[in-house]
């Protein structure tokens, strides 16, 4: 068989477009692959991911090399990054992010190099500071802490003080100083910030030196309070000697006279702090300031001041001669003050004295309440109280002074009315000291009245001819009440009138203290002005005025008593016979 042969016929065009592909697809050579790294190893959502080529990719054509980036998050293409980089905060924690890297020739890529990491939890971000920067052992510091997590977690914060370094066991934001530092020390403040995977990073603030604190301020007292013209008198400390440094303090004092400087002084204790009686005269203000040092800072200054005043004596004031259920009239006190230090100055209306303070200062002021009447020959009425305090009292302040006066009916055989209270009230009806009559007797009783009583409470009205004169159950401030079988009136209370059977009780401040009226019944028996209860009725005694009225009975009850002052002294049934007030500055 004849073998035939097919003779291909290709054209120059068609030959040569195939020489070039031939060219191109087998005299190229696809470059190798590089080798990469990855970093960081263990990102944070706030950390750039950066692939760094560790060993160039190689040509075997020579030809010059670039190099594709493609980026994968758990897995699926972000065609959105083709760079070397992805920015932080486009990743989170818990992702998964892997990068493969190619080499291109311009005409081949190379086989893939990859590498991969996990997004990690981002530790906290922490700053503190400690305010104030200056402080002094009376002050206290505090940490002014701030917390950021990066992945949007809450951060718990902790604090820790140290004091010279060492570690205190308070764990707050505020250390105070007078329990944890002295002057001196270094302070500092270490915070700790842990999110909820335990992520922990602290920071630590700048460090505080203690300074010097300053002393606490003294109390500071002109002696005596009310100088006199012929008296020295002295600015005394009376406090301020603790520095919480433990420093040694001393103490600068300084005068004005009548609001200008004054330094004619003489020393008892510190310097200056003296003024002597030749340098004064009546009607001077002294002003003295002092205040502590301890070399380094000064304590603020406290004052004090006084008006030099020509005090003669006690003023001493008595019921001008006047007996009965009413008080004196003006025409009275003239004639009993005359020649005395209160003659011209008490002016008198409807029974009660009127005496303004002459200069700002301190007063002792003591009252006493008036006897009431015993109706047996062979037992007394009861005493008034006295009671006696210490008082701030302004120039000009008018004082308003009853004083108390005897019940009547002593020795009569019948009944026995009860003593007025003494009172001493400032403008306002403002109380400032109630001494408490003494109580009435009828003339059965076989013990002396019950007294004037050292306590606010008014005295309880017996039925029988012996007490043990105990407190009433009257409200404080009231009118006495009656005892069980008895007809004898109570007594006047400051806020409230005696209560009324046969006889009728004493009247309060407010409605004048006229004493309590009597019956026709047996001898009358009016109480003594201040309150007193009417002993008449029957065989009753009266019971005392006071700051609560004692009880009518048999054996009435005394006054209460009461003092807004200071220094207080009160005694039950130590005022003999009427009552009386003295006022007097202290020495």
């Amino acid at each position: 068989m004849q073998r035939q042969h097919l003779v291909l016929l290709l054209g120059p065009v068609l030959l040569s477009a195939c020489r070039e592909k031939v060219e191109y697809d087998f005299g190229n050579e696809a470059p190798s692959a590089p080798e990469i790294s990855l970093s960081p190893t263990a990102p944070s959502d706030d950390d750039d991911l950066t692939v760094s080529i560790t060993s160039e990719a190689s040509d075997p054509d020579g030809d010059a090399l670039s190099y594709k980036y493609s980026w994968y998050l758990d897995g699926e293409l972000r065609a959105d990054f083709t760079s070397s980089r992805v920015p932080a905060g486009i990743t989170r924690k818990g992702q998964t992010w892997s990068v493969e890297v190619r080499a291109w020739d311009g005409r081949a890529k190379s086989e893939a190099a990859t590498a991969q990491v996990s997004i990690i939890n981002a530790l906290p971000e922490l700053t503190v500071s400690i305010s104030p920067t200056e402080v002094g052992t009376d002050g206290s510091l505090k940490a002014l802490a701030s917390a950021m997590d990066p992945d949007g977690e809450e951060v718990t914060v902790t604090y820790s003080w140290y004091v010279d370094g060492d570690l205190q066991a308070y764990r707050g934001d505020t250390l105070d100083g007078e329990l944890y530092f002295d002057k001196g020390q270094d302070v500092y403040c270490e915070v700790t910030g842990v999110d909820p995977d335990g992520g922990e990073a602290s920071a630590t603030s700048e460090t505080v030196t203690v300074g010097n604190t300053a002393p606490s301020a003294p109390g500071v007292d002109i002696v005596p309070a009310n100088p006199l013209v012929d008296d020295d008198f002295v600015c005394l400390i009376t406090g301020g000697d603790t520095d919480r440094d433990g420093e040694a303090i001393s103490y600068v004092v300084s005068w004005t006279r009548n609001g200008s400087a004054y330094t004619a002084t003489n020393t008892t204790t510190y310097t200056g702090d003296t003024i002597t009686a030749a340098e004064t005269e009546d009607g001077d203000i002294f002003e003295c300031s002092a205040y502590a040092t301890d070399g380094e800072e000064n304590s603020i200054s406290r004052t004090a001041s006084a008006e030099v005043i020509s005090w003669e004596g006690p003023r001493d004031f008595g019921p001008c001669d006047q007996t009965g259920q009413t008080g004196p009239d003006q025409s009275m006190c003239d004639d009993a003050y005359a020649g005395t230090l209160l003659d011209g100055f008490v002016t008198v209306n409807d029974g009660i004295q009127e005496w303004t303070v002459p200069s700002t200062g301190s007063y002792v002021i003591t009252a006493c309440g008036a006897q009431g009447a015993g109706a047996a020959t062979t037992n007394d009425g009861g005493q008034g109280a006295c009671v006696d305090a210490l008082f701030e009292l302004e120039e000009g302040a008018v004082l308003y002074i009853a004083i108390g006066q005897n019940g009547t009916g002593e020795d009569s055989g019948s009944n026995g009315g009860g003593g007025g209270g003494t009172f001493v009230v400032a403008e306002g009806d403002e109380p400032l000291l109630i001494a408490g009559g003494g109580a009435g007797t009828r003339t059965g009783a076989t013990m002396d009245g019950c007294p004037g009583r050292d306590d606010e409470y008014g005295g309880d009205g017996g039925s029988s001819s012996t007490s043990s004169c105990p407190a009433s159950s009257v409200s404080l401030g009231q009118g006495g009440g009656i005892a069980s079988s008895s007809y004898g009136a109570g007594g006047a209370g400051f806020d409230g009138d005696g209560s009324s059977d046969y006889g009728t009780g004493g009247l309060s401040w407010a409605n004048g203290l006229t004493g309590g009226n009597g019956y026709s019944c047996g001898t009358s028996a009016p109480g003594g002005f201040g309150g007193g209860g009417s002993g008449n009725g029957c065989y009753g005694g009266g019971g005392g005025g006071g700051y609560t009225g004692g009880d009518g009975g048999y054996m009435a009850g005394g006054g209460g008593s009461y003092s807004a002052g200071t220094d207080t002294v009160m005694e039950a049934g130590a005022g003999d016979g009427a009552g009386w007030v003295t006022i007097d500055i202290p020495y």
